[in-house]
């Protein structure tokens, strides 16, 4: 085993990829080797897979909070030709919190690069981009700017999936000491108590419109029928509206203009959310509202209660605090709750997120069976091979439209 000074030395202001498994120790590494910079007195910054909270709740505006970052920076003027690359220019007034979950992790990355650290960390923070920006910024690691950042990357998911053509792979075995589980939570389709949902019938949207403010229009028509007991991916790039989508027909914004139906019923989600559509949202901290796992649970029929604790792999853990579960069992527990609600549609929002590749395989086999008992699937994901997987019919959400892929 290597100690990690050594290698932290041995691959200074290299761009590095540590590979492993969910549980293999890959957090507690990213974590040491911050503490190990910060000791020496360089900065060293980490980031997680909750990006909200790396936002600096100070600014009003996407523009100053770049600019809070940037000001005094020597790559200033590439940053910002990169945030206009990425589509951020458009949302310089916007609230860094009505950003979505990937327009949000590229707005920290850039305001991360702009502190000019000598360790940056990502630990699964990057799995919300889209496969061009995804890229984009693995060349800026890789590129000119990188050269003088160490920067450490944990992604999780399909290994086809990412775009990190970067110089430098490590197995996290070479540094089994950091190892935090021996005995890693179990998470297996056989746990889940698939049942029919209450009801069925098509989710239709007919012109369906809306506007986060006169100058950001964001869906411009959608229309869609989908047929219960299918599988649909819902796709496109950082910031088209998928997630608004979803949250509309969850009844979490209300529709604007245009018309839902289920069932060929008229249907108003925001005057009964989450009835007939339930979500699994990007981040589960939204989602988490209860002091123990226990009464997280409380709201399902006691006879799915332990079936959703087993499949999440939590049951020896009722008494704990959600937010003192780790990033990816916090994600298991809210898929594993949504995924027992019995409705007739369920949407899963980057279900895959801090996921390894044998977690997000049995995702598949959850939303497979749930299926098979006519329970309608949407899923939104940038995981091509996920979808692959999944079999869905594709739909792709671009300038404000959906059509079949």
């Amino acid at each position: 085993m290597t100690d990690l000074a050594h290698f932290l030395e041995k691959y200074r202001n290299m761009p590095i990829l540590l590979e492993g498994g969910n549980f293999s120790g890959r957090t507690a590494i990213l974590r040491a080797s911050v503490s190990h910079y910060s000791q020496r007195g360089d900065r060293a910054i980490y980031v997680g897979p909750s990006i909200q909270r790396y936002l600096s709740s100070l600014m009003p505006n996407v523009h100053d909070e770049l600019h809070l970052h940037l000001t005094g920076a020597r790559n200033k003027a590439l940053l910002l030709s990169l945030a206009d690359a990425v589509g951020l220019t458009g949302h310089f007034q916007k609230s860094p919190f009505t950003l979505s979950g990937g327009e949000q992790t590229l707005l920290v990355t850039i305001c991360k690069l702009g502190l000019e650290p000598s360790l940056l960390a990502f630990d699964c923070a990057l799995g919300e981009l889209d496969p061009d920006n995804a890229i984009r910024i693995a060349q800026v690691f890789a590129g000119p700017m990188g050269e003088s950042i160490t920067t450490l990357i944990v992604e999780n998911g399909y290994g086809v999936d990412h775009p990190w053509c970067l110089p430098i792979r490590r197995p996290i075995e070479e540094l089994r000491n950091f190892a935090e589980s021996p005995l890693p939570p179990q998470f297996h389709v056989s746990n889940l108590r698939a049942e029919p949902p209450e009801d069925t019938g098509c989710l239709e949207a007919a012109r369906v419109t809306f506007d986060y403010d006169k100058r950001t229009r964001v869906l411009r028509g959608a229309s869609f029928c989908l047929k219960p007991g299918r599988i649909y991916s819902i796709e496109g790039r950082n910031g088209s509206g998928k997630s608004t989508l979803a949250r509309i027909l969850v009844g979490a914004l209300p529709l604007q203009r245009g018309a839902i139906y289920f069932a060929g019923q008229s249907l108003k989600p925001w005057k009964r959310p989450g009835r007939v559509v339930a979500m699994h949202m990007q981040d589960p901290n939204v989602q988490l509202f209860a002091d123990s796992i226990a009464q997280e649970l409380a709201d399902l029929p006691p006879q799915t209660r332990r079936s959703a604790a087993a499949l999440a792999g939590v049951e020896g853990l009722m008494c704990k605090h959600p937010f003192d579960l780790p990033f990816v069992l916090r994600k298991r527990l809210t898929f594993a709750i949504v995924a027992h609600l019995r409705r007739p549609w369920l949407i899963f929002d980057e279900p895959t997120l801090g996921q390894d590749a044998n977690a997000c395989d049995q995702m598949v086999a959850v939303l497979q069976k749930l299926a098979e008992k006519n329970t309608g699937i949407i899923v939104v994901s940038h995981s091509r091979e996920f979808i692959r997987r999944l079999q869905a019919q594709r739909l792709l959400l671009e300038n404000g439209l959906i059509t079949e892929l």
